[in-house]
Formats: structure tokens, sequence, C-alpha cells
């Protein structure tokens, strides 16, 4: 692994907060029809991937149906080319270069990575304050500043 997770436990490196939120959940979902898909991620998934502008999640969960469905939110974003921003992920996972919290959870839960992808025809800032109403619903641990202002408030009066 790489040293900046060196000094981390197992425990720590997957220690996650999770926030769950129903009501905004739903507020999402009412507001915005969107379909999503999921592939695992993984280098030989990307030629799946559309060249369109769209909202992404990386979800981790459990893959065996000898448990219940659960997922996590780890983060969430907004591109402009989902397939090219899939591979600069992709890019991301084997740099020693990058953002460190993104780099952490690609690196620490690889094999149980899902990555969703909903296709969107917006604008840039149409597609970034959606992306920010996503965040807010989400609440993905690993995503930092693309919330709205009261929830990034809020966030870092607990961090």
């Amino acid at each position: 692994m790489d040293a900046f997770l060196e000094d981390l436990s197992v425990g720590e490196m997957r220690l996650i907060r999770c926030q769950p939120m129903p009501d905004k959940w739903l507020d999402f979902c009412d507001k915005y029809n969107l379909t999503w898909t999921s592939v695992d991620f993984d280098s030989g998934n990307k030629k799946l991937l559309p060249s369109e502008s769209g909202l992404y999640c990386f979800m981790v969960g459990p893959p065996s149906p000898g448990l219940p469905p659960a997922a996590y939110p780890f983060y969430a974003g907004m591109t402009t080319h989902l397939k090219e921003r899939y591979g600069q992920y992709l890019a991301e996972n084997v740099s020693q270069k990058g953002r460190v919290h993104v780099r952490k959870f690609l690196m620490v839960f690889d094999t149980y990575l899902q990555f969703f992808y909903t296709p969107h025809k917006a604008d840039r800032k149409a597609l970034e304050a959606i992306e920010k109403e996503l965040n807010d619903a989400l609440m993905p641990h690993y995503s930092r500043k693309d919330f709205s202002a009261e929830t990034k408030k809020k966030r870092n009066a607990w961090s």
C-alpha cells in the first residue's frame, strides 16, 4: 500500500461516517427523474460508459447474496463526459499523485466498488447545481466540497 495508508490500522482504513437523510432522498427523487446504471469499478468496464454528460456515485457494499442488500455512498460528482471521468478515476487509482481521500477509498475498497452513473443533458452550471443536491441527499463520506452552503456549514461543524 502507499505510504499514506501505512500508518493506519485495518479498522481505521474502513472507518466511515454514514448519515442517512431519507427526506432529502425523497426530495431529490421527486425533483429529478434519473435512471441509474452501475458497473463494477474495473478498467474493463470503461467501454460500457457513455461519452455524454451526467452524474455519478461510487458505492460500496457486500457483493454476496448471502447478506441483505446494503450500500454506502462514498463519493458523488458530475461530469461533462462520463467515460472520460471514469478513466480519470482509473488512472488516479494507480497513481502516486491525486487526491488522498479519493485514492484512499479506491484502494481500500477496490474490489467492492460500484460506479453508478446516469446520463443527464445539461450545461455545466446546471450539472454543478444538481451535483450539490445529490451530495446533500446522499451525504457521501468522501465528498468534500460539492454541497450546498447550508449542508457544508453543518458538515464542517461536525468534522
